[in-house]
């Protein structure tokens, strides 16, 4: 039998249906097997997933799946290279979140959705539909998904039932549904993200090809700057592998052979960021003169924002409070009639729409099992404790500069920005879930609830039946 590349082990089978892994070292060993689908007919594979998740999207995307979007930036950007122009021809009056410079209008966001748009602009030119793009890859991350939580199945137990109710929870409980069917340049760079990451911790959840997963992070930061630090999951990973093998007495020289090491490879996953990071510079050279110029300060923003942000800058500790308020503390109104709920198009609490985040805080059980007085030897050998605390590193970690950002992302439906770190967050949700029936129970109902509220959310925000759901002040 076939052993996926990653576990750790040798495999002993009688037949293909049942197989034992001997663990060659001593950490907490993988505990699953590889998934087996019966065929495309069953209703947990992965084609069914995508089709039903193109299906809803799709549907919900309303007249914009054929109409496409107004704010069809990426596909011009990518007609703009194919006509050798770093501007945007196809621009010529001003429009919101452009830069106009030297005479041209730029668009100042990150080039990596514009490399996705470009095979599509190569064939319906600057008319390329985002807004169907975005669709069919909210699907495609909807199956990486399910994939991934088959993934970690090697290294926690998780029955079949949980790993498609976190799927579920994904496509259509968190803001990763409204996000995808927008298409337009804020959104579809998530969605970008979210593949890029979903990707890299799917083929590399426990470390084992550091240079592969860079190149996947650095992809992902060049659609969301914030989107690079998901290196810190990866490298306490690499960390993990390290101590878990090396067992070492002295931390600081530990963690000084850790990064010089060739074998765990912290130099090679920070190699694909690095170059990325160089490419941005040299981008910035060619188009605005000046290494550190990326065009935002020169943006043609809202002008609810514009005083801000010229008072401020991008990042500023003064927008702390405001952030924080919107991204953990606002509530919409509640009404007894039509529409029941009233949204702060600012943004709302991502616990309120998706309150199954709340299982995150369940997967800090497992630091049960580390004994502080030894705990090289018990955390480091111990898979889901090392996930979660990686986890935790790189939500907090990403959400802080958003924190101090200058907007909360405008007109938007819960906090859009939280799809920068998702993948990770979910991934705590799937640690923390129960594993005791009546806390399954409960887990199960958490996430019938967010599909709810994305639900209404969706229908908020695209303005279907406003007499029911009410519609978005635009």
């Amino acid at each position: 039998m076939e052993l996926e590349e990653g576990l750790t082990g040798r495999v002993s089978a009688k037949n293909t249906a049942a197989s034992v892994i001997v663990p060659e070292e001593k950490e907490q060993a993988p505990v699953q097997g590889s998934p087996v689908y019966a065929g495309w007919w069953r209703l947990d594979h992965p084609a069914i997933w995508f089709a039903v998740a193109l299906l809803i999207y799709s549907l919900t995307a309303g007249k914009n799946l054929w109409a496409g979007t107004n704010n069809n930036y990426y596909a011009w950007q990518a007609y703009a290279w194919l006509h050798g122009h770093l501007w945007l021809p196809t621009v010529t009056d001003p429009k919101l979140d452009l830069t106009f410079y030297n005479g041209h209008w730029y668009s100042a966001f990150p080039p990596m959705p514009a490399l996705i748009m470009l095979p599509f602009a190569l064939i319906w030119g600057a008319d390329a539909n985002q807004v169907m793009v975005s669709v069919a890859l909210g699907a495609l991350n909807v199956v990486l998904m399910r994939l991934l939580v088959d993934r970690l199945g090697y290294f926690a137990h998780f029955k079949r039932g949980a790993r498609c109710w976190l799927t579920l929870l994904f496509g259509f409980g968190t803001v990763a549904w409204q996000s995808a069917i927008q298409g337009s340049v804020w959104y579809f760079a998530h969605g970008c993200v979210m593949l890029c990451l979903l990707l890299a911790l799917w083929l590399d959840l426990d470390g084992r090809r550091p240079f592969l997963t860079g190149v996947l992070v650095a992809l992902a930061g060049l659609a969301r700057p914030t989107a690079f630090l998901g290196l810190l999951f990866w490298l306490a990973i690499l960390l993990k592998r390290y101590l878990a093998e090396e067992k070492p007495q002295n931390w600081f020289r530990a963690l000084f052979k850790y990064w010089t090491s060739s074998s765990y490879g912290p130099l090679k996953l920070v190699a694909g960021p690095a170059l990325a990071l160089g490419f941005t510079f040299a981008y910035n050279r060619l188009r605005f003169h000046s290494f550190t110029d990326f065009g935002y300060q020169n943006m043609l923003v809202a002008q609810n924002i514009k005083d801000i942000l010229k008072q401020y800058g991008q990042f500023n500790p003064h927008f702390f409070s405001h952030n924080f308020k919107i991204a953990f503390l606002s509530l919409p109104q509640f009404q007894t009639h039509p529409p029941f709920l009233l949204f702060n198009t600012d943004g709302n609490s991502l616990l309120f729409i998706t309150p199954a985040f709340l299982l995150a805080a369940l997967s800090l059980r497992h630091f049960k099992a580390i004994n502080l007085s030894v705990i090289k030897e018990s955390l480091w050998q111990n898979w889901s404790a090392v996930f979660t605390l990686a986890g935790l590193l790189t939500v907090s970690a990403t959400l802080l500069p958003l924190m101090l950002y200058y907007n909360t992302g405008q007109v938007q439906f819960g906090y859009r920005f939280l799809q920068d770190c998702l993948p990770f967050l979910l991934l705590m949700v799937a640690l923390g879930w129960p594993r005791s029936r009546r806390g399954a129970l409960w887990a199960i109902g958490l996430v019938l609830i967010s599909v709810a509220l994305n639900f209404y959310g969706v229908m908020w925000y695209q303005n279907f039946w406003p007499e029911l759901f009410g519609s978005v002040p635009r």
